[in-house]
């Protein structure tokens, strides 16, 4: 190994610097990743709960995205009934790691399950 020539040193210091925040940006780009994986399992499992109420009861008020997951905030949950299947979509707007940043401007796909039964009486 050789010496650093005069003037050189620190270089190593600087250079670490320069890629510290190329990696923060892909720590969060991740982080973001996993926020948005982990919401479309939570919109499957909505899916599926809602679903399975709808499909098994004929109870004239069915329970409500609201009702089943209080952080869905925002949440869309349709309800379609055709050919004696129930079909139920839920839609959650993407949440952001970082504060103030729009998630669908940036054109991230919003998380979103549709699941569908058929549909039995009581």
């Amino acid at each position: 190994m050789r010496r650093p020539a005069r003037g050189e040193g620190g270089a190593e210091s600087l250079e670490f610097l320069g890629a510290v925040p190329f990696a923060v940006i892909v720590a969060l780009v991740l982080w973001q990743i996993l926020v948005v994986v982990e919401q479309q399992a939570e919109a499957a499992t909505d899916a599926r709960v809602l679903v399975r109420d709808a499909a098994l009861c004929d109870a004239t008020r069915h329970p409500g995205l609201r009702d089943i997951d209080a952080g869905a905030a925002g949440g869309t949950a349709t309800l379609t009934t055709a050919g004696g299947y129930v079909t139920v979509t839920v839609t959650l707007p993407p949440q952001a790691i970082l504060p103030g940043a729009d998630l669908n401007r940036l054109g991230v796909v919003p998380p979103s399950a549709t699941v569908s039964m058929r549909h039995e009486p009581c």
